[in-house]
């Protein structure tokens, strides 16, 4: 399942028609937006792959922000296709905006992966259990590491 449509490109971008592989054809056409579509949303899974999450996400609220990154992301690709001139897309900020967001999203992924439903490498509890077990640290000092990780701003 990809994280965003055609449609959802049009809206965002502004489009004044459809993307269509048929007269009058668009720049790009339905099909290539599809593939590009597909390869960002593959590229998304591959960063929630980083973080422990193999299947795509069923949360409203997580598939909210993958659509988004999505979006971002496609938005940033087309807009870097040259056009039937073959010139470079004039709108080369807002391209550029598109596209920086996309990556800022993306890494977001790995910086906070518990926003996606994957586990932050600073939950270790097996340290706090070990610290217990073999004595090194007071069981005030543990309850305090514990408090610190779990509530911190």
């Amino acid at each position: 399942m990809n994280y965003c449509t055609a449609s959802d490109i049009k809206v965002f971008a502004g489009f004044n028609r459809d993307f269509s592989d048929t007269a009058p054809i668009t720049k790009p056409t339905l099909t290539e937006l599809n593939v590009i579509i597909a390869d960002t949303t593959n590229e998304i899974d591959l960063q929630l792959s980083s973080i422990g999450i193999s299947a795509q996400p069923t949360n409203s609220l997580i598939l909210s922000q993958l659509k988004k990154i999505c979006i971002y992301g496609v938005a940033g690709k087309i807009g870097i296709i040259p056009n039937a001139g073959n010139t470079t897309n004039p709108e080369t900020s807002r391209t550029n905006y598109y596209l920086s967001q996309y990556e800022k999203l993306l890494k977001e992924i790995v910086d906070s992966p518990e926003k996606y439903g994957g586990l932050s490498g600073e939950d270790d509890y097996c340290q706090v259990s070990s610290n217990v077990l073999d004595g090194t640290n007071t069981e005030s000092e543990i309850k305090d590491n514990f408090m610190d990780r779990d509530f911190k701003p």
